[in-house]
């Protein structure tokens, strides 16, 4: 099961990284901008990836192109979304995506970071996550089905064994009481 949804995270998370790194080519062409030398997307943790550009980013844009491009690789999964702006070191836009498409007047909690290893003129955006454990798991339903069904074949079998090895017991018991009278 483990392994299952270890498998499951890794392609999650490729996933996520090749949609991030078009949006951030995207908005490249959009911006008429040079891309990075390097690959512009970090993941900073299991929820939360990082993507950087090298000018500011319009949210609008950022909003179409990260919806398109997750969709495009089938990534339902709730998700939140900010711009960093080195420049003025605060968040400037953050925004919270329903799986249905729709946009929802919640907070999101998109952490700034702070130490983060990017030049003072370049701007990022950070993509979390939240519902990325639970949304796998889901995905694992019949993994978890067929394992609790393989569970259950192999109590029953042991009890099985169990009662047959205690009714042959019990029958030469029997067996050496009948003789020994």
């Amino acid at each position: 099961m483990k392994r299952v949804f270890d498998i499951k995270e890794r392609e999650f998370n490729l996933s996520v990284n090749n949609a991030l790194k078009m949006v951030s080519e995207r908005l490249c062409d959009c911006e008429e901008e040079n891309l990075p030398s390097r690959n512009p997307v970090d993941q900073m943790s299991s929820t939360y990836f990082v993507v950087s550009v090298n000018e500011n980013i319009d949210p609008t844009y950022l909003d179409y192109y990260l919806r398109d491009e997750l969709s495009k690789r089938n990534v339902k999964v709730d998700f939140e979304y900010g711009i960093y702006d080195c420049r003025v070191e605060n968040m400037v836009y953050t925004k919270y995506v329903k799986q249905d498409g729709e946009a929802e007047d919640k907070i999101p909690e998109i952490p700034a970071l702070t130490d983060a290893p990017f030049k003072r003129d370049q701007s990022y955006f950070g993509v979390h996550f939240p519902g990325k454990t639970s949304n796998l798991i889901s995905q694992m339903g019949i993994w978890i089905f067929s394992s609790f069904v393989l569970l259950l074949v192999i109590v029953f079998f042991g009890y099985t064994l169990f009662v047959i090895l205690k009714q042959k017991r019990l029958s030469e018991i029997q067996k050496d009481f009948i003789n020994n009278m």
